[in-house]
């Protein structure tokens, strides 16, 4: 995606909203969605990798390189939201959720910067003016002591600069968001890793009826994956550069409630395409990925519900065998069933246990199954002290073409401290045990890292993040240990 076509973007949008001004809409069609598209640990960017079969995929499988569009406390993560997407109120009071409204972004009206689109009358209120502009942009250097996350460390100095540009409705009831966005990396010494990251999406939601809802978004992005990963295709070639993709998504989701019972339905589709080298060839691993997620709800007492939450899966790869001759096609489920508490905004907790069961076309490869879990809870010990927790079990796709998937469970915490009232503190811990199936190959990693967010005013933020992982495999050659230290200057309007 060049300039150029990053103007024919922006002019398609300008056209869409002055149909809907011509239009005369009493309310627009969708709603501005506030989902949780970051992973809360600074990780901004959708996964460059192929996507793990829960949509709580675990940290450890997610590229961890530098992602500069993270959400920060004036500018919340966008769409898509979680299947199960009702407000979680201690999320919202948190030290890193809540508003602080002398340092949020204000934005520009579009009518003011198009005065033009009003037309001869002055007086007339064009389509534009119920859309604000919140461009921003982060600078980040970072210092790698491992970029190639191999037994054998390579540092080096990164540079990423990150502009974005959202454009969000300012109705009522609906809403609409539309985001350009893009993260530019240039490496001191090894600059074959260099990238260039293009995203742009639009998402939305309906409100139906006081009781129903329905969310949709799509977005289509260039990203990279992590260097050394288990979805770096070109590990063993580390001087051919980084795996490029495209992905494409689409998110749908309705919601409904009757009297105590609560019903939601999810779609994602995900389309996946990764670029070849003079090296190696990525073909195999081109494909669509399907995940249809339903829940059921039912009210207990004011705040909490016991729910029951299946789901399932279809992966359609473009080659239906592999470079080695192995069916690639598999499809899976998973049934959760598990309580809610949210009833009030100082405590929020969920969780859920059940069975989940993944199978190949290939008769050859291992048949994933066993128990599942997906725990989450959110404590505001304090005003000014915020504790989290989470639990996962999921079955991800591993880049071996002989072997099946990874059955990666994960535990991970995180400690926010409001230290001033512009200030925050955070601490953060990942344990994971990552067992490929099919093999005798079990990793096992851990992550701690730590943050300083120093909010100057509305329009520019300090931060500093360190950040520290630990891989041991019982493969040779499979384990690193990395660290990674970056300052970052963001400004907002």
């Amino acid at each position: 995606m060049n300039f150029r076509n990053l103007r024919y973007c922006s002019a398609l949008t300008l056209t869409v909203l002055s149909v809907l001004g011509m239009m005369h809409l009493p309310t627009p069609v969708f709603a501005q969605a506030t989902g949780s598209g970051a992973d809360g640990k600074g990780n901004g960017r959708i996964d460059r990798t192929p996507t793990p079969l829960s949509p709580n995929s675990p940290a450890p499988l997610s590229p961890i390189g530098p992602s500069p569009s993270a959400p920060t406390p004036s500018r919340p993560s966008q769409f898509p939201p979680g299947t199960y997407s009702q407000t979680k109120s201690a999320v919202a009071e948190s030290v890193n959720g809540r508003s602080r409204p002398e340092y949020d972004a204000s934005g520009v009206e579009l009518d003011r910067l198009l005065p033009n689109f009003n037309g001869s009358d002055p007086d007339h209120r064009s389509a534009l003016a119920s859309f604000k502009l919140f461009p921003t942009i982060n600078v980040d250097t970072q210092y790698d002591s491992n970029i190639f996350r191999s037994e054998n460390a390579t540092d080096d100095q990164i540079l990423v600069i990150s502009p974005e540009f959202q454009i969000r409705s300012d109705w009522a009831n609906h809403s609409l968001v539309f985001s350009f966005g893009a993260d530019v990396g240039r490496h001191a010494r090894n600059r074959a890793e260099d990238y260039e990251d293009y995203r742009g999406s639009v998402n939305g939601i309906l409100e139906v009826w006081d009781s129903s809802r329905v969310t949709g978004g799509f977005s289509l992005e260039r990203g990279h994956n992590q260097r050394g990963e288990v979805f770096d295709a070109n590990s063993p070639n580390i001087a051919d550069g980084v795996t490029t993709l495209t992905q494409a998504k689409l998110d749908l989701l309705a919601e409904h409630t009757i009297g105590i019972l609560s019903f939601s339905a999810a779609y994602q589709g995900t389309a996946l395409n990764f670029k070849s080298t003079e090296v190696v060839d990525n073909e195999d691993l081109d494909r669509s990925e399907h995940t249809v997620t339903t829940r059921a709800s039912v009210a207990v007492t004011e705040g909490s519900s016991f729910f029951v939450q299946p789901k399932f899966n279809w992966r359609v790869f473009d080659l239906k065998r592999d470079s080695s001759g192995d069916l690639q096609d598999n499809n899976g489920w998973e049934v959760l069933a598990g309580i809610r508490w949210d009833a009030s905004s100082v405590t929020f907790a969920e969780a859920g246990f059940g069975y989940q069961q993944q199978s190949y076309d290939e008769a050859t490869f291992t048949t994933i199954k066993g128990p599942t879990a997906n725990v989450e809870a959110v404590w505001n010990a304090t005003d000014l002290l915020t504790a989290t927790v989470g639990l996962t079990r999921t079955i991800s796709e591993t880049a071996d073409a002989d072997l099946s998937g990874v059955l990666v469970t994960t535990f991970d915490g995180s400690l926010d401290f409001e230290y001033y009232y512009n200030t925050i503190i955070s601490g953060r811990f990942s344990a994971s045990d990552e067992d490929t199936q099919g093999s005798d190959k079990t990793d096992t990693r851990i992550e701690v890292g730590a943050s300083v967010r120093h909010l100057l005013n509305e329009f520019f933020f300090l931060e500093f993040n360190a950040d520290y992982t630990d891989l041991s495999s019982t493969t040779a050659g499979s384990g690193f240990e990395s660290f990674i230290a970056r300052f970052r200057i963001g400004s907002q309007i």
